[in-house]
């Protein structure tokens, strides 16, 4: 009888292990889906030959547009068109808002000497290749006079990434830079990852944005370089500018990052994120035996808040060659 015990027990224990997980498994599905969004969230999925648009309203989504990529030329310039014309009026209204600022930055930014802010990031990522941060601990940088360009420098509205109150911008150059702009002061919270889809919040205080891993950085000539090591690891961060804190340095773990956005309220984040797939058909096979391979992308939209909980996820329909992604929450 001691030894059938015996035997069953380990069984029954691992049974109820197995259990314990199946629950707090469904118990996360059913938390990842039982958020209710404030606004809605909307967004467009195109290729070079289709597009699809969706809303999240309620934590339902749904398919509102499946159209074809049209092209046009007008002006000896070929147009492409890959999304409706009600989400594009919805896309640049909220994010494109910038170059509505583009006299503010010039008049702004004019007055002082963008190529010393260079070679300060130039400093400040030679500290971190050679593990000198040190220099950089205690040191107090304002933005100073005259005014005076860069060499490869572009426009104001290209590099600078300025929050809605224009209280804080961004410059993206070798590394990227906060410049507080009442105070005039240069700080350096984003390390020197390179950073992609910034997004401010409506309210001017967090910034998002996501960024992949390294496997190595090195200076060629003067101008700081850095090679990818692994795209499929992407990270979401979320920064509380004004407290100057982190709130948020999540790796999502095999998943490309397409696009973000934050919600009305600034409490919670979406994101597009994809997997690819090689592409099978005969001809495919032949082109990644070439090295040029052709992947397909299927997409997906996660709502974080700005803890790193995910609160909702929705797989989008559709498989898209080479496909991209926009969102906007409104």
């Amino acid at each position: 009888m001691s030894s059938i015990l015996k035997i069953k027990f380990p069984i029954i224990f691992i049974f109820l292990i197995l259990l314990i997980h199946l629950r707090s498994f469904v118990f996360a599905h059913d938390q990842a889906t039982a958020y209710e969004h404030q606004g809605k969230v909307f967004i467009s999925i195109y290729d070079s030959d289709k597009f699809a648009e969706f809303k999240l309203s309620e934590g339902n989504l749904v398919k509102t547009t499946d159209g074809k990529v049209s092209r046009f030329e007008k002006d000896d310039r070929i147009y492409v068109t890959s999304w409706t014309e009600d989400f594009k009026k919805l896309y640049y209204a909220n994010r494109i808002y910038r170059y509505d600022m583009e006299e503010r930055l010039t008049a702004f930014f004019s007055q002082y000497d963008l190529e010393k802010l260079q070679n300060i990031q130039t400093r400040f990522f030679k500290s971190f290749l050679f593990e000198n941060k040190e220099e950089f601990k205690n040191e107090n940088i304002y933005l100073t006079g005259p005014g005076r360009k860069p060499k490869y420098f572009v426009n104001y509205t290209y590099d600078f990434y300025p929050n809605k109150q224009f209280s804080h911008v961004i410059y993206h150059y070798s590394s990227s830079v906060l410049i507080h702009l009442g105070t005039k002061r240069v700080t350096f919270p984003f390390g020197i990852d390179d950073i992609q889809h910034i997004d401010w919040s409506f309210n001017g205080q967090f910034v998002a944005y996501s960024f992949q891993g390294y496997n190595s950085k090195y200076m060629l000539g003067d101008r700081p370089q850095c090679e990818i090591r692994d795209r499929d690891q992407a990270t979401l961060v979320i920064l509380d500018i004004i407290n100057e804190k982190t709130l948020l340095k999540k790796n999502l773990g095999g998943k490309y990052i397409a696009d973000l956005a934050w919600s009305p309220d600034s409490s919670h984040i979406g994101v597009i994120t994809f997997k690819s797939r090689l592409g099978v058909l005969p001809w495919e096979l032949l082109l990644a035996m070439a090295g040029h391979p052709v992947y397909y992308n299927t997409f997906c939209v996660e709502i974080y808040d700005t803890k790193g909980n995910m609160v909702d996820i929705k797989v989008l329909e559709g498989s898209y060659k080479w496909g991209s992604a926009r969102i906007v929450w409104n």
